[in-house]
């Protein structure tokens, strides 16, 4: 993905309103063996999203650019005390941490969006830097 691009969501669900084992658990199972087997998924590198959420593909597999896109694991994220060391304004990035925790997945690629009006991406790209001081964000 490259050049200007709009909200994109990526997600697991076959069906959000059917979300049982026996829906869900085919699609689950395929979608694991298929991550396992190859090299990389997705490549945003060049993307200047507007928002992008990923769930469900795995960080490991998607190439990004360290400076503006991150990785944060559910073991980084279930950490004590990240969140009482936090700048009060850094308030967007726990909610969506939260959000990643109750999705179940290992871990989640965190993006700065570069297509927000300057001064909103300046200060999200910031609350990423701060996670990252945090040792709860990793660049790879």
């Amino acid at each position: 993905m490259k050049g200007a691009i709009g909200s994109i969501k990526v997600n697991s669900w076959v069906d959000v309103l059917d979300q049982s084992t026996k829906t869900q658990g085919p699609f689950d199972s395929a979608r694991e063996r298929f991550y396992r087997e190859i090299d990389w998924a997705l490549d945003i590198r060049e993307g200047k999203f507007y928002n992008l959420e990923l769930h469900g593909i795995p960080a490991r597999l998607v190439r990004r650019d360290p400076e503006t896109q991150f990785v944060v694991t559910r073991e980084r994220a279930l950490q004590p005390d990240w969140r009482a060391k936090l700048s009060a304004g850094n308030r967007h990035w726990p909610f969506v941490i939260d959000l990643f925790l109750s999705d179940g997945y290992p871990d989640i690629v965190l993006v700065a969006p570069k297509r927000k009006p300057k001064k909103k991406y300046l200060e999200l790209l910031d609350g990423l830097n701060e996670l990252r001081e945090l040792g709860v964000a990793e660049p790879n």
